[in-house]
């Protein structure tokens, strides 16, 4: 089985991604959420710390699309938290879970930023 701390870290996670999980997927995904602690720390205290984009099931697949090679998907988990602010997708799902429903239709004040 896994070691400990490891079992630990995958008990965190939600049980439909746990369940899923080969061990040595399940140590990759660890080492990958290692890797990248820092970006997801910073991505929560700048209050984007959703699921969707830094939960388990998103390091998932960036995981799998790079064929389980950690420093690989690391570096397009990074890209895609780039594009995500370039881009001005932040604001946009910042705004539509807002709890003031005028922000949902302010979307001319966003920047346009093409890819």
């Amino acid at each position: 089985g896994l070691p400990l701390v490891r079992q630990q870290q995958v008990r965190t996670m939600p049980q439909d991604v746990v369940a899923s999980l080969a061990a040595e997927e399940a140590a990759c995904l660890d080492d990958l959420r290692a890797c990248l602690s820092a970006d997801i720390r910073d991505e929560h205290t700048a209050g984007r710390g959703w699921a969707e984009v830094v939960g388990s099931a998103a390091l998932l697949r960036f995981l799998r699309f790079h064929d389980g090679d950690v420093g690989r998907a690391a570096t397009g988990f990074r890209t895609a938290l780039a594009m995500r602010k370039r881009t001005g997708a932040n604001e946009m799902r910042r705004r539509l879970h807002s709890a003031d429903p005028q922000a949902y239709w302010d979307f001319e004040r966003l920047p346009l930023t093409y890819v």
